[in-house]
């Protein structure tokens, strides 16, 4: 049962690039903005990490690893959703 689930979903995925392609410099910029947005993101942190800084319970490498998970996550979501 759980097998059909992750056909459907590929076949979302596959159409919504499908169709996300048909206008490449809409992806390109879309791709290009991302990138940036992570960029921006790990420069943020860097800000806080560099003096020696740690957020309770926060090393640098757990941050980088929410970061690294959420921000593309998030950009993915909202390119793809339309929102």
């Amino acid at each position: 049962m759980m097998q059909r689930y992750w056909q459907v979903l590929r076949l979302f995925w596959g159409t919504a690039i499908a169709a996300e392609l048909e206008y490449r410099l809409n992806f390109i910029i879309a791709a290009l903005s991302s990138l940036g947005g992570l960029a921006g993101s790990l420069f943020g942190l860097f800000l806080f990490y560099r003096t020696g800084y740690e957020f309770p319970g926060w090393s640098w490498e757990a941050a980088l690893v929410v970061l690294g998970i959420f921000t593309p996550a998030t950009r993915f979501f909202v390119y793809f959703s339309g929102s």
